[in-house]
Order: structure tokens, then C-alpha cells, then sequence
């Protein structure tokens, strides 16, 4: 996913760290995706500048997304790693404007996610776990 591949004729916005290009597969019409520059496969991958500049551009993406297409809301998300359905390993977050009558629910895959996940087990963290989150 890094620039110079078929995308780049996408970009909407390029700075010395981060591409937001439009999603050449579209889930909603309008949808863009913000990625780092330099490759990071996930989200821990990135350098807190990185991380910063990542977030400020997916806010304004969101905006120009809301102003240009007039959505009822948006969806932005990200994954990280094949189990999180993470499809590109390179770092990336969908910024999606909404409408009242799409009928996307989500990402196409999203209820494949489901069936692995037990609720039961995501409460069953120690509290060591919860209280160095806490922390953080």
C-alpha cells in the first residue's frame, strides 16, 4: 500500500508522513483511506509523530467527506493483525461517510469476526492486564 503503487492517482492528500487516498474499493461511495508513508504494518508499528499526524489527517478527511458528500454520520476504523480481519499489512484507517439507506453494516467480513469472539472471554482479563491499561 505504499505510494507509488496504482493509487497514487487517488491521493487526495499527501504530507512528509501520511497518503489519504480514495479507497479503490469502495464499501460507501467517498470512501477514503489515511496510511503512514514509511511501512507499519500495525498500529504499534507507528512513531508517536506518526500516530499524531495519522489522526489529524483522518480528521480532516472525515470533515472534507462530511462537507463534500453531505452523510447523515461516518464510520472510521482500523485493524490490526490477520485475526482483527487486517487484510493489508500496512497500517490504515477507513474514514466511511454514511448514509441513512446504505445497508452496510460494516466491514464485508465484520461477522466472520464474530463467530471468534466469546464475550465471556473478554471479560475474563487478570487484573494486572486491566490495571496496566488503566494506566497507560
Amino acid at each position: 500500500m505504499a505510494a507509488g503503487r496504482s493509487e497514487t492517482r487517488h491521493i487526495v492528500n499527501a504530507t512528509g508522513r501520511t497518503l489519504t487516498f480514495i479507497n479503490q474499493r469502495q464499501f460507501e461511495i467517498g470512501q477514503l483511506l489515511v496510511i503512514p508513508r514509511r511501512h507499519a504494518p500495525t498500529i504499534l508499528d507507528l512513531t508517536d509523530d506518526e500516530a499524531a499526524e495519522i489522526i489529524n489527517k483522518t480528521r480532516k478527511a472525515a470533515e472534507a467527506l462530511i462537507e463534500t458528500f453531505n452523510p447523515e454520520g461516518s464510520t472510521v476504523y482500523q485493524n490490526n493483525g490477520v485475526m482483527s480481519l487486517q487484510e493489508v499489512p500496512h497500517f490504515h484507517v477507513h474514514v466511511v461517510p454514511r448514509r441513512k439507506h446504505s445497508g452496510w453494516s460494516g466491514p464485508l467480513r465484520t461477522a466472520a469476526l464474530f463467530r471468534y469472539l466469546h464475550l465471556h472471554d473478554l471479560f475474563k482479563a487478570r487484573k494486572e492486564v486491566i490495571a496496566k491499561i488503566a494506566n497507560v
